[in-house]
């Protein structure tokens, strides 16, 4: 159940998301990396991107955008935000995350309701946005959907 409901302080039912629920449960979790370990990570995460500088936001308005999405929970400001292109470039992004030892989480498009989009405690953000395969296979009766490509444009 992603919704439920719950007695509001006047006494009427009102609907409650679960992440209401959860946001107690979220580990209290700050990724503070020295300015050497974030130059080492941006560097890890450029090359994890095939060496596109461009792939890698690590200030501006970007972080700002992935720090929310269209839940309720307040903003966590990731330490960057990474834009692979081919699912070889996610795999060697996760590794560098995990070979830095910061937390990551996949982002869509932002708007889901429930916070899974947001990089509590400043971990890095993977945006799905540049996955953007999109083959139609007419003579199987299929189609090769990358996770950046939206469903109006299927």
């Amino acid at each position: 159940l992603s919704c439920f409901l719950a007695l509001s302080d006047r006494g009427t039912l009102a609907p409650r998301g679960l992440t209401h629920i959860m946001a107690p449960l979220i580990p209290d979790i700050k990724v503070e990396l020295t300015p050497q370990q974030r130059e080492s990570l941006v560097k890890a995460l450029v090359a994890a991107c095939g060496g596109r500088a461009d792939a890698v936001d690590v200030d501006g308005d970007a972080l700002d955008e992935a720090s929310k999405d269209m839940s309720f929970p307040p903003p966590h400001r990731p330490c960057a935000v990474v834009r692979p292109a081919t699912p070889e470039e996610v795999a060697a992004t996760v590794r560098a995350c995990v070979a830095a030892r910061v937390p990551m989480c996949p982002r869509g498009a932002g708007t889901g309701l429930e916070g899974g989009a947001i990089a509590y405690g400043g971990g890095v953000v993977i945006s799905t946005e540049a996955l953007r395969r999109l083959e139609v296979l007419e003579n199987e009766m299929m189609a090769v959907v990358g996770a950046g490509v939206y469903k109006e444009e299927l």
